[in-house]
């Protein structure tokens, strides 16, 4: 799903939380700065992977990034190298956590 207005994705995330893996979102909006976004997208859905990007890569803005929770901040525009990356390391994450809920699963704790 691609949304060019970050209010429509906001309003998007807001009722399928759970059927969104990653966000993409640059820094520099019209309608909302991305920080904004970030803040706002971290109090909906905790766990959601948000990836910003920008022209600028400059110490304020990926100090920023890190204090809101992004997971990466990439520089643009993307190329096809970097869209990989990030693809492997979010297919990695996805599939070591299959793994641990695979541990998990019948599990009693009280030894039922």
């Amino acid at each position: 799903m691609v949304y060019t207005s970050p209010i429509k994705a906001l309003n998007f995330l807001k009722h399928h939380e759970q059927d969104v893996n990653f966000v993409l979102v640059a820094v520099h909006m019209k309608e909302m700065h991305g920080f904004e976004f970030l803040d706002i997208s971290q109090e909906i859905y905790k766990n959601l992977q948000v990836i910003m990007m920008s022209i600028e890569t400059t110490w304020p803005i990926m100090q920023r990034c890190a204090e809101l929770g992004a997971r990466f901040l990439v520089k643009k525009p993307l190329d096809t190298n970097t869209i990989c990356n990030i693809w492997q390391y979010l297919d990695r994450k996805h599939l070591r956590m299959e793994k641990i809920k695979n541990l998990f699963k019948g599990y009693s704790y009280f030894g039922d």
